[in-house]
């Protein structure tokens, strides 16, 4: 039934917003009527209905207020109702100058309990004001529902509030108005031991229209709020508001329309089952084709839902209104603000929020109007024992587009700026996903053919700049975050206009698992930045951070951070796509055994593509194919097996035969091995050619003075006979061990390839950094391997021995081996 009943509303709710001007007004009543489920056989029924008195001449129509209250103790079925119709304001007399009566207001009051099924309804729809000639419109009435649901039987029970204000009575006559639509106020409050749907609905009245050079009337705010309780474990209870502002009234040339009305929703339900709440508040449109300025109606919403028990869902949209359509210069988009809230105290709960800033209206002889900006700094939030799902999407608006041949404008898009922060315990899981988007701009339409005579056309409006902050940080043991962040800047107009910068930053820490993706673009002339950081701290936790920006001829930054606990896994990727000088930049960060903490980087500089990736983790080996793309995308990688397992050592060792004898020969251990290289495509290149760096960090404690040497395993790279600019270094604290630069990479490869660095003796904790720096011009690449390996380290893991033991054995195996095939040993100098 709940479903139907939903169905049958958002069916209602279609057909009244399809509608336009006084029409809406007629469509809303099959909007209340149709949506509510019909009438059932109740034991006990009250109601209560009051018309008020139509006005005369020139006169107010009369009030209306119905109450209707009862109190069950018998245990019967129970429906109470009240409606209450406000009477039309008269007209005016015709050319005797008085102006239209005011609609009469209405008041429906309906309070009930039982001990079985309870349902309570309350409707009040305010009078018409009446027309003027010559002279004022009348304006319409006021409407006020309020229902009260004082407590069910568990057989459960509703409530629901639906006002609808009076539409403004229609003007004519120079410099006079039209009447205003009247203010719309819906109620609902209660507490149910069982209940299934509540329902807030408040429509502002339509302001009246004018003709003969008269002002419009102002659209009617709405306003809806409903605050329910429910004590049922089982039955679910859902709740939904409503509130549409008034649209404004139309006018002839020359004067100003109607602006819209302002909409307020808002929801809090409670309960210990499953509880739902919808809310959707929407500024009223302003009247069109009006020379004046008429705004549209900004929109409110906000909602809660909260249980002990299971599931809590809490929906929220707010629409600001679009600019007025104008033969002058074009309305500017009403704003829109919301926030959503959710919480469950022993499983899931879901928060979701859509703010759209509305349109800038359009014009035909001057500027079109700026789209609404959005900015909210609160936007979803909660709490769960089980996940938490967040998430919000931020829509500025677009800018109006232009007819005009006299030098009007397109209208600028509007801005946005969100944040989407949340930390704390108890839950197992935190989902959050915002998408923040600024207005496109507005374009001058231009013939497809020749210009007209004289005709002078403007510029096209910019695109709104976009900016999003997601944050994420979970602080129970055991638990994943995910934070997933899409930010765009606005298109510019069609036909030349520069589109809005965009960034955005996001976050994830939890305990064991932690993904954070942030994906960023511009269009037309703007810059891209974006940031990506994913912390999991406990041992063994996965941490995934993903950075993408795209700009469309300008620069584009992505940087993305990973850091992973104790023999944890560090996955990162840095992307770029942008015709300016880009920086893609990738760092991966895990602790290990033994007091080990091990880092990745990897970064691509130049113009078109860039893709940089990283990755520490333990036991899981560096292989994997090193290019994604290699025909159009710069490239670097760096990938660190922290913990590499004897087949990989052995792997590795039975490449390099020189390495393997220098390890054998003396009683070191394997710590890492690792993967890099560059590849730069040549695509898009120009003199300054293209860039990258890449490099490993190694934290070691060791016991006593001990050898730590880098084993060079394997170096492969083509250079087409262009120059390059290779230096490779190794620090430890900063203070230098080892510098090389090559310019060529057959040069390079006769260095790298199977030969043994002896780093020195190092007492305690070392602190080594390898680091190098690749540029060129044309398409260039290269790839490195090796291995690092210690003397006796901090307090060894049997398992950890026994690992290095096996690939040491295996490698003097394989050296012996080629010694007894007459295969020369390898240096083992720098």
């Amino acid at each position: 039934m709940l479903q139907a009943c939903r169905t049958r509303f958002e069916e209602a709710e279609m057909g009244y917003r399809n509608r336009c001007g006084a029409c809406r007004y007629h469509a809303m009543w099959a909007l209340l009527l149709v949506a509510w489920p019909p009438a059932w056989a109740a034991d006990l029924t009250k109601e209560t209905v009051v018309h008020g008195v139509p006005g005369a001449v020139g006169e107010d129509g009369g009030s209306a207020t119905a109450q209707q209250s009862f109190a069950d103790v018998a245990g019967q079925s129970l429906s109470v109702s009240a409606r209450a119709y406000g009477g039309p304001g008269g007209n005016s007399g015709m050319g005797d100058g008085a102006p239209g009566g005011y609609g009469g207001s209405a008041r429906a009051t309906a309070i009930g309990s039982g001990l079985d099924r309870t349902d309570v309804s309350a409707q009040a729809f305010g009078g018409a004001g009446g027309a003027g000639s010559a002279a004022d419109g009348g304006n319409g009435g006021g409407a006020q529902a309020r229902a009260r649901l004082d407590g069910t039987g568990a057989a459960g029970g509703s409530a629901q509030a639906s006002a609808v204000g009076g539409h403004g009575g229609a003007s004519s006559g120079m410099d006079f108005r039209a009447g205003a639509g009247g203010m719309a106020t819906a109620d609902v409050t209660g507490y149910a031991t069982g209940s299934d749907l509540a329902l807030a609905t408040a429509v502002g009245g339509d302001g009246g229209a004018s003709e003969n050079f008269a002002y419009g009337g102002d659209g009617g705010a709405a306003s809806a709020t409903l605050s329910l309780g429910s004590d049922s474990p089982t039955r679910p209870l859902v709740a939904v508001v409503r509130a549409i502002g008034g649209a404004g009234g139309g006018t002839s040339w020359g004067y100003s329309g109607g602006g819209g009305g302002d909409a307020t929703a808002h929801a809090s339900v409670n309960g210990r089952g499953p509880v739902q709440a919808e809310v959707r508040a929407e500024g009223g449109i302003p009247a069109a084709y009006a020379s004046g300025f008429s705004r549209g109606g900004r929109a409110t919403a906000s909602g809660h839902a909260g249980t002990t028990g299971a599931e809590a869902r809490s929906f929220v949209t707010a629409i600001g209104s679009d600019g007025q359509l104008a033969y002058g210069s074009g309305g500017d988009g009403a704003t829109a603000s919301g926030d959503a809230t959710a919480a469950s105290g022993s499983g899931d709960a879901w928060a979701s929020l859509l703010l759209q800033g509305g349109k800038g209206g359009d014009s035909q002889a001057g500027d079109g109007g700026r789209g609404a900006d959005v900015f909210t700094s609160r936007t979803v939030g909660g709490s769960a024992r089980g996940t938490l799902h967040l998430s919000a999407r931020v829509q500025a608006g677009s800018g109006g587009d232009t007819d005009s041949t006299q030098g009007g404008n397109g209208g600028a898009g509007g801005q946005a700026d969100a944040a989407l922060r949340w930390s704390g315990s108890g839950a197992s899981a935190v989902s959050g996903a915002l998408e923040v988007r600024g207005g496109a701009g507005g374009s001058v339409r231009r013939p497809h053919g020749p210009p007209e005579d004289g005709a002078v056309y403007g510029e096209d409006g910019f695109g709104g700049a976009a900016r999003g902050v997601l944050e994420l940080a979970v602080d129970s043991p055991g638990s994943a975050a995910d934070a997933v962040l899409g930010v765009f800047g606005g298109r510019g107009g069609d036909l030349g206009g520069r589109g809005g910068s965009s960034s955005g930053t996001a976050t994830a820490r939890a305990g064991r698992v932690a993904l954070a993706r942030s994906e960023v673009g511009s269009l037309d002339w703007a810059d891209a930045t974006a940031q990506a950081q994913a912390n999991a701290s406990e041992r063994r936790g996965a941490a995934t951070a993903t950075a993408i920006a795209d700009s469309l001829w300008r620069r584009a930054d992505a940087q993305a951070q990973a850091q992973a606990g104790m023999d944890g896994r560090a996955d990162v990727r840095a992307q770029t796509t942008g015709d300016g000088d880009s920086r893609a930049s990738a760092q991966a960060e895990a602790a290990g055994t033994l007091e080990r903490v091990t880092s990745a980087k990897a970064v691509v500089t130049g113009r078109s593509f860039g893709l940089a990736t990283a990755r520490v983790a333990h036991g899981e080996g560096v292989g994997g194919p090193p290019l994604e793309d290699p025909f159009s995308v710069n490239q670097a990688f760096t990938r660190i097996d922290a913990a590499p397992a004897d087949t990989t050592v052995a792997s590795a060792l039975s490449r390099a035969p020189a390495v393997a004898a220098a390890l054998a020969s003396g009683t070191l251990g394997v710590i890492a091995a690792t993967a890099t290289g560059v590849h730069l495509s040549g695509y898009l290149d120009d003199e300054s050619g293209h860039s990258a760096e890449g490099g490993a960090h190694y934290r070691i404690s060791l016991a006593g003075s001990q050898p730590v040497v880098l084993g060079l395993v394997d170096f492969t790279g083509q250079d087409g006979g262009l120059p390059i600019d290779f230096r490779f270094s190794v620090e430890n604290f900063g203070q230098t061990l080892l510098s090389r630069s090559f310019t060529s990479l057959s040069a390079a490869e006769s260095f790298f390839k199977d030969r043994t660095l002896d780093l020195g003796v190092f007492s305690g904790v070392v602190d080594l950094t390898v680091d190098y720096t690749f540029s060129g011009v044309g398409a260039q690449d290269f790839g490195l391997e090796y291995l690092v390996a210690a003397g006796a380290l901090m307090v060894p893991e049997p398992a950890t021995w026994a690992l290095w033991l096996a690939g040491i054995g295996l490698a003097t195996t394989a050296a012996r081996w080629r010694r007894e095939r007459g295969s020369p040993r390898g240096t083992t100098t720098p």
